[in-house]
């Protein structure tokens, strides 16, 4: 069944996601002895640019840096309201919480201290991201060293300190950036076609050809002034190629004239001149009879605006149905076009 990602605003900040997590330890090591290696550090909320819903099963890894070495844990959503990680802090020792999610978007990943010291930020290195994914890639650009888990979310961009405290006190809120651009599909079926032709939308996927895989560098700078700590990010390009299916329907589902069909890709900004949307739907008579699958192909260079940036969303209505609707002969039809209107 299809699932609607979450929207993104294009500018300013957006409403507080705010949820209760708890935290269940868990370690590779089976003799793992929780009195000597330290406490569950607990996340009492997660924001960013977009207060986008989290889907459950959702792994946020984590880089938990100390002077002595660089931790790496994960996140993971069960539900709303309960949480799992390998995250575990001692008391009165100095960490620094790097990472990003989805864990799964990223082939491999790691850290590398600024020549100034881990305190003054990392060079995060995000092996094999495709170009384009149905998930919301973003990176953790902020953290909050709550003394008491009722603290108001007050993450500042830039911060990513976290000292250690006793046991049943360790509580952090985290605040992410998006790393790609969103673009919001709505499909509908032409009013007067409706009438003709029932259309059954089957899948819809995100085409952007060869080479688009890409090793990403991002620098971030730690700072006091609450500003974006991303000072730079590149791109290298890898072998492979993305087709990103962002919306499924085995049964198909029936395109209204009033009532659009909604889903969301999210995509590197480097890509937007590569892009193309494939659609696959079943055409049906008046009286429900299957006539045969079609599928369409749309560019979307010229649609999406050249501005769009990172965080950005744009939204693209696109229309089915025949050229000359009340010219053709009953059997032009049964082909009809799928059409970016905005």
């Amino acid at each position: 069944m299809h699932k609607v990602l979450s929207d993104i605003r294009k500018n300013g900040w957006m409403a507080l996601l705010l949820m209760s997590a708890l935290l269940w330890s868990c370690s590779d090591n089976s003799d793992y002895d929780s009195e000597t290696q330290g406490d569950e550090l607990w996340v009492r909320g997660i924001k960013s640019y977009a207060a986008n819903d989290i889907d459950d099963d959702t792994t946020i890894r984590i880089f938990l840096s100390s002077i002595e070495e660089i931790i790496d844990g994960s996140v993971q959503k069960v539900n709303d309201n309960n949480w799992r990680s390998t995250i575990r802090v001692n008391k009165d020792t100095q960490y620094y919480i790097y990472g990003y999610m989805p864990m799964e978007s990223v082939n491999s990943a790691s850290v590398t201290p600024l020549p100034a010291g881990i305190a003054k930020g990392v060079v995060l290195k995000l092996n094999g991201v495709e170009a384009v994914t149905p998930s919301d890639i973003c990176v953790i650009i902020g953290v909050q060293d709550l003394e008491n888990r009722t603290d108001a979310f007050n993450v500042k961009k830039g911060i990513f300190s976290y000292v250690g405290k006793d046991r049943g006190k360790n509580y952090a809120n985290l605040l992410l950036d998006h790393l790609q651009a969103s673009i919001h599909f709505e499909l509908l079926i032409d009013n007067s076609y409706s009438q003709l032709r029932t259309i059954k939308v089957r899948k819809a996927e995100i085409l952007a050809g060869t080479g688009s895989r890409y090793n990403m560098t991002i620098t971030l700078e730690a700072n006091t002034a609450d500003v974006s700590p991303i000072k730079t990010i590149s791109y290298e390009p890898t072998a492979g190629e993305t087709n990103a299916e962002v919306f499924t329907d085995d049964e198909g589902c029936a395109l209204s004239p009033t009532v659009p069909l909604e889903f969301d890709a999210n995509y590197l900004t480097l890509m937007r001149s590569m892009l193309s949307l494939k659609t696959t739907y079943d055409v049906y008579d008046s009286k429900g009879k299957f006539i045969h699958t079609r599928t369409s192909i749309n560019k979307l260079d010229t649609a999406i605006p050249e501005t769009l940036a990172r965080g950005g969303r744009t939204t693209l209505t696109l229309t089915v149905k025949p050229t000359y609707l009340y010219v053709l002969a009953d059997p032009d039809l049964n082909n009809p076009t799928l059409k970016i209107e905005n």
